[in-house]
């Protein structure tokens, strides 16, 4: 059995940018200032005798002044998780 915590950033490179996917399309524009928000995951990972692996994750995303900016304070925090079971051949 691992777990990992991980801590992250997100700015964006002008305060004049936008927020873009990872198709290159602006997905939130006209906000003010360059942070977009923080997050942390907390990630495991337990592997067995027979080659299967179980990955689960939860992640708390805390929205910066960006997005505050541009949707509102009040709906801007998000939190998620996720199990998978992988079979290594």
């Amino acid at each position: 059995l691992s777990a990992q915590l991980d801590y992250h950033t997100f700015k964006l490179d002008e305060t004049t940018d936008s927020w873009y996917n990872a198709g290159g399309a602006a997905v939130l524009a006209g906000g003010t200032g360059r942070n977009i928000g923080s997050e942390i995951d907390l990630t495991f990972n337990l592997t067995t005798v027979d080659g299967f692996n179980l990955e689960g994750g939860y992640s708390w995303f805390n929205a910066g002044g960006f997005i505050d900016s541009v949707i509102g304070a009040a709906s801007t925090n998000s939190t998620w998780g996720y199990l998978q079971l992988l079979k290594n051949f």
